[in-house]
């Protein structure tokens, strides 16, 4: 039985008085490269918990109020996907009908053990997000939830399809919405890049075409075929989402200094710069998520991590940190269970990171990565990791009017095996969410155990 009740539900749109002027490229937003291969995923869902917040009977009018003023900058997140028989392409469109569906709910369910919990209560989670995913285009773009608490406490809910933007675009919306909320007023700094065009990639119609075939098979092939419907075959259904355990860890920076001075003794070769705080997390959570599937040295299983790298800065023609469409490149470490669990395994899987991370890059800035674009994972067998967000990604610092958020989290992790990655809450800590189907408690002995070894060193 649901613990959520949905008071209303409404729609906020663009204002249509005349003279209004949207950012380039307008009301209709051709995907790039970067966007396509998300077309068949499922909305990101977002969830941010408030415990101690007081709200009044104002509190969902600011909250709607303050979207309608943040949207003429962000006015692509009011459209919707659809595909464009003439152009054979798939588009964001804004239109009369398009809009950003807000739901006002209440909720007896208890706030504080929600937010205060370790492992995600994944069945509440859901219902404090909106329920949103179609098959078939058009597809809205963003929906929004807001529910209140019996006691106090507020939930703010965000669904999203990630071909509209990734996390830095998506934090670049939640901050000024946040923000807008609080002052009420639309922060003067603003200066959001929509347009896709300032994309400058080698060949990218090539690959985004072979990217939206692959991705999108069942759009249609004929111009003179007028459904606008393409049918989408989901990523991972909902079922499957659930079936996930996420777990939730704070390491702080203490420890994080501990971690890299380990990876620094244990690589054997000469290191041009110190070993990041990601290559050393990430490490340390592959390692311990692999023991926790049994690969060992001795039965030297293959395994591979996947990390999405920021190619922002890295183009061969640099792009503006405010774009905010996609701009994300996956990379891919290889590896086996020798190599992860010798005595210097830590160490050297750092390394093999570092040097991925820098391989990347160098091709990124040298035009000739192409092929990781249609890479298909699935094809790659062995256990897979995958690491999204970024330990630079700020999640805590969204301050609606209620002070700042006890939790934030992603509610639609996808794959066994998937990884989060955030800023903490306190200064220089990271928050990292594993979703696992199974050997939940294997892997939070591993991970845990070697953290409490370094710390009594």
């Amino acid at each position: 039985m649901s613990q959520v009740r949905i008071i209303s539900t409404s729609k906020v749109q663009l204002p249509t008085n005349a003279g209004t002027d949207y950012p380039r490229p307008g009301l209709t937003i051709p995907l790039s490269l970067f966007d396509v291969r998300w077309i068949p995923y499922h909305p990101i869902k977002t969830l941010l918990l408030y415990p101690s917040a007081t709200v009044s009977s104002s509190s969902f009018d600011s909250f709607k109020s303050s979207l309608a003023l943040t949207l003429p900058h962000f006015h692509f997140l009011t459209g919707d996907l659809k595909y464009l028989p003439s152009a054979d392409d798939v588009a964001i469109v804004c239109s009369d009908e398009s809009g950003v569906t807000v739901i006002e709910a209440e909720s007896d369910l208890n706030i504080c053990r929600l937010a205060g919990g370790s492992t995600h209560d994944v069945e509440s989670f859901f219902q404090l997000v909106p329920n949103t995913f179609h098959e078939e285009m058009p597809m809205p773009v963003l929906a929004v939830q807001l529910t209140k608490f019996t006691e106090c406490g507020v939930a703010v809910g965000i669904s999203m399809h990630h071909a509209a933007m990734d996390a830095w675009g998506f934090s670049q919306f939640v901050d000024c919405w946040a923000k807008t909320c609080r002052d009420g007023v639309v922060p003067s700094n603003l200066a959001p890049i929509h347009d896709r065009a300032i994309i400058m990639y080698p060949g990218q119609e090539e690959i985004k075409k072979k990217l939206l075939n692959a991705r999108a098979p069942n759009l249609p092939k004929e111009s003179k075929l007028t459904s606008h419907l393409l049918d989408i075959t989901p990523v991972a259904s909902i079922s499957d989402q659930k079936r996930l355990t996420r777990r939730k860890f704070t390491v702080d920076l203490a420890t994080i200094q501990h971690l890299k001075q380990r990876a620094v003794r244990q690589i054997a070769t000469d290191i041009s710069s110190p070993p990041t705080t990601f290559q050393v997390l990430a490490a340390h959570t592959w390692i311990s998520i692999a023991r926790a599937r049994g690969i060992t040295a001795e039965n030297n299983k293959p395994t591979f991590m996947v990390y999405l790298m920021d190619g922002r800065t890295f183009l061969p023609s640099p792009m503006s940190v405010s774009y905010t469409g996609n701009c994300l490149f996956p990379g891919i470490v290889h590896s086996t269970g020798s190599a992860l669990m010798s005595y210097t395994g830590f160490g050297q899987t750092c390394g093999n990171i570092a040097e991925t991370v820098r391989k990347n890059r160098a091709e990124l800035m040298g035009s000739t990565v192409r092929e990781i674009q249609t890479l298909n994972l699935a094809s790659l067998s062995g256990l897979k990791v995958a690491f999204t967000g970024s330990n630079r990604l700020q999640v805590f610092d969204k301050d609606f009017g209620w002070g700042k958020p006890e939790f934030e989290g992603l509610v639609s992790m996808t794959n066994d095996g998937d990884v989060v990655m955030a800023a903490g809450k306190e200064k220089g800590s990271v928050q990292i969410t594993v979703g696992l189907k199974e050997d939940m408690d294997a892997f939070i002995h591993a991970f845990q155990e070697e953290l409490e070894t370094l710390q009594k060193h």
